[in-house]
């Protein structure tokens, strides 16, 4: 069987490529600067900003080989080499007005990412607590109606996580036909388009680079999340950790991101030295 001539490969990060401390480990590392020399574009596809995923990338002194960034589940793509950005199934900021009301009685704080900054507008034990856990670049902007007076990708809500379920109640008894509302973490639920993926994001890289966005894209995940890039693109490779449904729709598989997987695949796909 011959194999996809591979254009794009891209990962996600939590849960793929990213180790259990949150790392890039010096495998995966090697691997995807290996995949790169050969001339195949090596790019994240990740829930977070576009810009937060670039200073991510610049951490990793990884800007030689990492080119092409899938952001805001597809909402966003960005080109590490030009910084041109692209943007799709953006959310009318009066959407998000609705949610912010309607959960205006219960103990939550809010989060809008403003170039690789997630901003609040005001400060809380959420605030607090996200901060603690160092993932994000976190500020507060008292004048919140600024990031709602333009289309916005995503808007999160922040509770004590022994909250959350009473989170998940009261989202129930909201209902707009422009948004999706799903949990994302123990404190952390979001809205977005309902017609969002990361699917989204790789067709915006695929047209931008000129390539096949089925034939020629490889991608690693793990959540459901990345269920739809991997549904769709010609290679998709679930990790071994990967949730059932992800793995049901995967045509290929490998170890967990706790072994290296995505280097493990990548090393006998393309038959590295690594």
């Amino acid at each position: 069987m011959t194999k996809p001539a591979i254009s794009l490969v891209l990962c996600d990060l939590d849960g793929t490529l990213l180790n259990g401390e949150s790392k890039l480990s010096k495998r995966n590392r090697e691997a995807l600067a290996a995949v790169a020399n050969t001339g195949v574009k090596v790019g994240i596809a990740s829930g977070r900003d576009a810009y937060s995923i670039y200073e991510m990338v610049k951490s990793w002194e990884a800007t030689d080989f990492i080119s092409v960034i899938v952001a805001q589940n597809g909402a966003e793509f960005f080109d590490v080499e030009t910084q041109a950005i692209r943007t799709s199934h953006l959310v009318e900021p009066d959407a998000f007005r609705r949610v912010m009301s309607h959960f205006s009685d219960l103990p939550v704080n809010f989060l809008i990412a403003e170039k690789g900054t997630y901003l609040a507008p005001f400060e809380d034990e959420s605030l607090k607590r996200m901060a603690e856990w160092g993932q994000f670049k976190l500020g507060v902007d008292p004048n919140y109606d600024r990031l709602l007076t333009n289309p916005q990708a995503k808007l999160h809500l922040m509770c004590d996580p022994a909250l959350m379920p009473g989170v998940i109640e009261h989202a129930r008894t909201f209902s707009d036909p422009r948004l999706k509302g799903v949990r994302t973490g123990p404190q952390l639920f979001e809205y977005q388009d309902p017609a969002l993926s990361k699917w989204n994001g790789v067709e915006l890289a695929a047209e931008y680079f000129g390539i096949d966005p089925i034939n020629n894209v490889m991608a690693f995940g793990d959540a459901e999340n990345d269920l739809e890039m991997i549904r769709h693109v010609g290679v998709g490779v679930a990790m071994e950790n990967a949730c059932e449904d992800v793995k049901a729709v995967a045509g290929y598989h490998t170890s967990s991101n706790l072994d290296d997987g995505v280097a493990a695949f990548l090393a006998k796909w393309f038959e590295l030295d690594i």
